[in-house]
């Protein structure tokens, strides 16, 4: 069942001509869209409705995978720093060692503006994660580079990980 706050969402993003799909897990209904960061992963931020209220979670799941027991402490500082950083957004590494992010709507978001927060939410995460992503990214990468590798081994990994950034959850078409 599709729910009211998804069908709200839906007629938004149609309206900013943003590329979604619609999908229904159980008892939820939820919008996913999709946006990749430049040199990092395509992230798909989902906007998931459990019921008839407004209360949608916005959920990013796995923003970055599996993190090394090494990097664990690095990559929760990094999160930390986000989190203290950012408004609306709080980052997270989870029990499976992924870093996730996410951010609620209140249960009494009015029907009006429930597309509209959540739209505007897309568009933030997008900047945010374009301008700062860098900070996970050193802290799972930076002692690596920095190791008795010279700025030629550097400039490599630095061209792979471009080349081939992190996919999550496939393509968004």
């Amino acid at each position: 069942m599709i729910h009211k706050a998804t069908e709200l969402i839906i007629n938004t993003f149609d309206e900013h001509s943003v590329k979604y799909r619609v999908t229904e897990v159980g008892d939820a209904s939820m919008v996913e869209a999709g946006f990749e960061v430049e040199a990092g992963p395509e992230v798909i931020v989902r906007y998931i409705s459990n019921d008839e209220d407004n209360d949608v979670a916005v959920r990013i799941f796995g923003l970055m995978h599996k993190i090394p027991s090494a990097k664990r402490v690095d990559v929760m500082e990094a999160c930390n720093t986000l989190s203290a950083k950012i408004r609306f957004f709080k980052f997270y590494l989870d029990s499976n060692s992924n870093v996730n992010v996410e951010a609620d709507l209140p249960v009494r978001t009015d029907d009006e503006c429930v597309g509209e927060c959540c739209f505007e939410l897309f568009v933030r995460i997008m900047s945010i994660l374009e301008n700062e992503y860098h900070i996970l990214a050193e802290a799972l990468y930076g002692a690596a580079t920095t190791s008795k590798r010279g700025p030629i081994e550097m400039l490599r990994i630095l061209q792979e990980l471009r080349d081939k950034p992190l996919v999550v959850n496939g393509d968004m078409n």
